[in-house]
C-alpha cells in the first residue's frame, strides 16, 4: 500500500517572439532569488493551463495568450507526497511591473 499523498500542479514556460526568435522569460523568486518556473496547485474551478496562467501573473506579472502546447509532465516528491506537474508553454503578451 502506498502511504504517500498525490498532488496535481501545473506550470508554464513563458516566452515571447522577437523578430521571429523565441525568447524564454527567466523569473527570479522574491524570497530565495533563484530561477523559478511559475507553478502551483490546480484550482478546482480552473483547468491545469488556466491555473498555470494565473500563477504566471501572480509570480511574474505576465499575461499570455490562451493558445498553448502541453510540453509534458514530471513528478517530484514534496510535501510528504508526490507532485505531478503538467508544464505548458505560454506566449507572453503583457508584462506588468506591479503584480500580486
Amino acid at each position: 500500500m502506498n502511504d504517500k499523498y498525490h498532488f496535481d500542479q501545473s506550470a508554464v514556460i513563458p516566452y515571447r517572439l522577437n523578430n521571429g526568435k523565441v525568447e524564454i522569460l527567466l523569473i527570479t523568486s522574491i524570497r530565495k532569488k533563484r530561477w523559478i518556473v511559475p507553478k502551483g496547485f490546480i484550482e478546482f474551478n480552473l483547468s491545469a493551463f488556466e491555473s498555470a496562467k494565473k500563477e504566471a501573473y501572480e509570480e511574474a506579472g505576465v499575461l499570455g495568450t490562451n493558445e498553448t502546447i502541453e510540453l509534458g509532465t514530471f513528478n517530484i516528491n514534496k510535501y510528504g507526497g508526490e507532485l505531478s506537474i503538467k508544464v505548458f508553454s505560454m506566449e507572453v503578451v503583457e508584462e506588468h511591473e506591479d503584480y500580486p
